[in-house]
């Protein structure tokens, strides 16, 4: 049995449409400029190493690929296909010939196999999807990826997880309470906070290596714009 089809990762097909795959289509700009502002926030410059898990159809990559210095933006994700038709219907060839953004096709997590380690990892709409089997896959690879004072920011869908089933669950949502969260975060040797940022559907956290420890308490504690606009 491979990684595929032992996590579960033969996902309903896309019908041709590289945006809606990755979620609601509607909501495909909205979800890339609240996650690109939130890597901002958090201190993203042009000169850091990201990695987007799950990087899809680049509908955070197209922002990202554009902005950081070439070499600098890499993607891992199970579906080539997603990737390439990022690349034909958002960012374009030239872009990233310009830019080189990295990709690797894996389904294992296996983030320490670009052999750099990373300042930013970006985990959108990733882990409400996973069950815990697969979390802890997702939370232990990214340990491993992280430069010591890199951070991970990524979302989880919030509620009681109600079936202890395994691997992958697309497109519906595997929900977690935030304890649960924490204890997989620091079973992989990590420490997690909950951010105050806005997200249509989910909520975010910020995780990192225990030497991250104060940047990741500072970016939880200084993160906190309004969730609506005041009337």
């Amino acid at each position: 049995m491979d990684e595929r089809e032992r996590y579960g990762l033969d996902v309903p097909s896309w019908g041709g449409h590289h945006r809606a795959y990755v979620g609601p289509p509607a909501y495909y700009d909205l979800i890339a400029a609240l996650a690109t502002g939130l890597l901002f926030a958090c201190g993203l410059r042009e000169t850091h190493r990201l990695l987007d898990v799950g990087c899809g159809s680049l509908r955070v990559g197209r922002l990202l690929i554009s902005y950081l210095r070439p070499r600098h933006y890499f993607g891992i994700e199970p579906e080539r296909a997603y990737v390439e038709a990022g690349i034909r219907e958002e960012t374009g060839h030239d872009l990233v010939e310009m830019k080189r953004p990295e990709f690797r096709y894996v389904s294992d997590f296996s983030a320490d196999g670009f052999g750099v380690p990373f300042d930013y990892v970006l985990a959108q709409s990733i882990f409400s999807h996973t069950y815990p089997d697969l979390a802890a896959v997702g939370f232990s690879g990214i340990a491993r990826a992280l430069a010591p004072g890199g951070v991970l920011l990524a979302t989880f869908f919030e509620g009681e997880l109600q079936e202890r089933a395994s691997g992958w669950l697309y497109p519906e949502v595997v929900p977690y309470e935030w304890a649960e969260v924490r204890r997989m975060a620091r079973d992989a040797g990590l420490v997690a906070r909950r951010v105050r940022w806005p997200h249509p559907l989910q909520s975010w956290f910020v995780a990192g290596l225990p030497s991250a420890r104060e940047k990741v308490a500072a970016l939880a504690h200084g993160l906190r714009p309004p969730l609506r606009a005041s009337s």
